[in-house]
């Protein structure tokens, strides 16, 4: 596994390469790649880490429709559309690092990483 590491006082990107090809992207700054129309802002998630159930909150009048869940190597793991608004259970996974992707009924997207304990 490969993990290139770009920080400076603006920006946090992580790119995880695995032996067999497959790779994640995560970055902290939203506005690197995309353009703010695309992206889904002002977003927290808690309690992180977490053992079961994590809420998802957000200061903006989206409606959030979907939670995909991936691990460090970047392979999907689980998707829910919950009935229960704004939050996901992580119970079924083993303790580890995750990337949370959000995505809201407009289709803007943010990542964020989750600690599983």
């Amino acid at each position: 596994m490969e993990i290139w590491l770009i920080h400076d006082p603006d920006q946090l990107l992580f790119y995880i390469t695995a032996p067999n090809g497959d790779y994640v992207f995560y970055q902290d700054d939203p506005y690197i790649l995309n353009t703010q129309e695309n992206i889904l802002t002002n977003i927290g998630i808690y309690p992180n880490p977490t053992s079961d159930i994590l809420t998802i909150e957000t200061t903006k009048a989206n409606v959030l429709s979907s939670f995909q869940i991936f691990d460090m190597n970047g392979h999907f793991i689980k998707e829910d559309n919950s009935s229960v608004p704004n939050s996901i259970s992580l119970g079924g996974l083993i303790a580890g690092v995750y990337f949370l992707q959000i995505t809201d009924s407009n289709g803007n997207k943010t990542m964020k990483r989750v600690i599983k304990k």
